[in-house]
């Protein structure tokens, strides 16, 4: 059966933002080609990537500066888990894997994650917390 894959960015246990993609594959960077964008410099223009293989979904490490982590163990190749959670950098990044109904293949072809805004989840940085001074 068809799946889809939701990704949730947690920073601090605190969700951000949240995006269903249905596809063969999620490009994670900073670049703005980037299907998952997360706006921090300790990202990768291409960070990591997670494909659609067989029946399961795979994260892969492109080779970034920085790592991908997984249980605090850095990745470079990891089989998504049902509500399990990879870290970039500061970012926690929350996956559900959804059982989808069957579609046909042109209404998967519209629906398959390319590049550009109606496809694409942009996270920035968090605003810096205010300190005492800066409140008064």
């Amino acid at each position: 059966m068809p799946k889809a894959l939701q990704i949730s960015v947690l920073f601090k246990g605190k969700q951000l933002k949240s995006k269903t993609f249905q596809g063969p594959r999620v490009v994670i960077g900073r670049d703005p080609e980037c299907h998952l964008r997360l706006e921090n410099v300790g990202v990768s223009r291409h960070h990591a990537l997670i494909e659609f293989a067989g029946d399961e979904y795979v994260l892969k490490d492109l080779g970034s500066s920085n790592g991908t982590y997984v249980d605090g163990e850095t990745i470079t190749s990891w089989v998504v888990a049902n509500g399990a959670t990879a870290r970039i950098t500061k970012f926690d990044l929350l996956f559900h894997v959804i059982e989808t109904q069957p579609q046909s293949e042109a209404d998967t072809a519209m629906e398959t994650p390319g590049f550009g805004e109606q496809n694409t989840l942009c996270v920035g940085d968090p605003p810096a917390r205010k300190s005492r001074a800066d409140r008064r």
